[in-house]
């Protein structure tokens, strides 16, 4: 029961913090669901978003460039979610 009134007050707190937030326009600033669901896929859904902006801004910060950067290596079918971390991390550093 404690657990419950612990979870409670904190999406209790993720309310008020998202709507502090400046509206984004590329994402809902709060989760579409105020329940774990909804959490995790926010979470999982955006957690490679500051990566994937230092990509942008090393790549001259252009659309074109972006999406150049976004496609996988010469070779490549699929990438684990590692392996594209890597990819990006290389991308975003030059090297």
């Amino acid at each position: 029961m404690a657990a419950l009134r612990q979870k409670r007050a904190l999406f209790d707190r993720l309310v008020v913090e998202c709507a502090a937030l400046h509206d984004a326009h590329s994402f809902n600033k709060c989760p579409g669901a105020l329940n774990n669901a909804g959490l995790a896929f926010n979470h999982t859904y955006t957690k490679h978003y500051p990566l994937l902006h230092q990509v942008f801004r090393k790549k001259g910060a252009t659309l074109a460039a972006m999406v150049a950067a976004m496609r996988p290596p010469e070779g490549c079918e699929s990438l684990s979610e590692a392996e594209a971390v890597a990819y990006f991390q290389q991308a975003a550093t030059g090297e």
